[in-house]
């Protein structure tokens, strides 16, 4: 896990990179206030991008630090202007998720150091193994040494290395040609499409900030960069019925000082 400790709260320069006003905590904030003001910026080496979840501490008045904030982590960015900085962002834990539980109200599990990142060992952010032994794995998506095996298994069922590109290559091109083809002009852009697999989701960005992630679970997360959110409608269809339907429709505004426009989604 990724360890954050913050300050008190203290106002931020006028040019902040992220918008912000202030930074650090104080006893008021929700939960949304500490991740809205501390989730970035912060340097992250390539460890960061190996971790499931990121715990936020800070200053209590009772003794020491302790946990205010967990996140699962969902990507991690490099801060606009400031590539030397990048941002977390995830999904705020709550009470009955095991992180939240172990972690957030208790003493920080990290204390008397100076940098404001830091690293945990924790049982509760192992994953199983991708290379599909069953394994778990403490930090990264594989046992050491188990995605070469996977990729080299896979490139057996082929045949040599060279088939497997040949192979590759082809599929590849045909598949791409297919896309071409088969794509509609659309009005609001083509997304980009990503397979987070230790999340266990499928991600959806478009180029004008609007982000669709889709869980294996079946949940549905909808998010645009630099924008306010109203829920505009609620429905279920034809609720039990063999062809029963739902779907919510929200509306992104524009944040004012930003170049967003408005988007709708459903």
């Amino acid at each position: 896990m990724i360890h954050i400790t913050l300050t008190d709260a203290k106002s931020c320069p006028a040019d902040d990179a992220l918008g912000r006003t202030r930074y650090g905590y104080s006893a008021e904030m929700t939960p949304s206030d500490v991740y809205d003001l501390n989730h970035g910026y912060y340097v992250l080496g390539a460890r960061a991008d190996r971790e499931r979840y990121a715990l936020f501490s800070a200053p209590d008045q009772s003794a020491g630090n302790k946990v205010v904030l967990a996140v699962e982590i969902q990507e991690i960015v490099p801060v606009e202007g400031r590539p030397d900085r990048r941002v977390i962002n995830g999904d705020i834990l709550q009470e009955g998720h095991p992180v939240f539980d172990a972690y957030v109200g208790r003493p920080s599990p990290i204390s008397g150091v100076r940098n404001p990142v830091t690293y945990l060992d924790s049982p509760l952010d192992r994953r199983l193994c991708e290379c599909g032994c069953r394994t778990e794995v403490a930090r990264g998506l594989f046992v050491p040494g188990h995605d070469q095996r996977a990729l080299h298994e896979r490139i057996a069922t082929i045949g040599t290395v060279a088939d497997f590109l040949r192979w590759f290559d082809e599929l590849h091109n045909s598949a791409e040609t297919q896309a071409e083809e088969a794509d509609p002009e659309l009005r609001h852009g083509r997304p980009r499409v990503f397979r987070r697999e230790g999340w266990g989701l499928d991600k959806y960005e478009w180029p004008t900030g609007l982000e669709l992630f889709v869980y294996d679970d079946g949940r549905v997360k909808l998010g645009c960069w630099d924008s306010s959110v109203a829920v505009v409608d609620v429905s279920n269809f034809a609720k039990g019925k063999s062809r029963a339907s739902a779907h919510v429709v929200a509306r992104f505004s524009a944040l004012e000082g930003t170049a967003s426009s408005d988007s709708s989604t459903s």
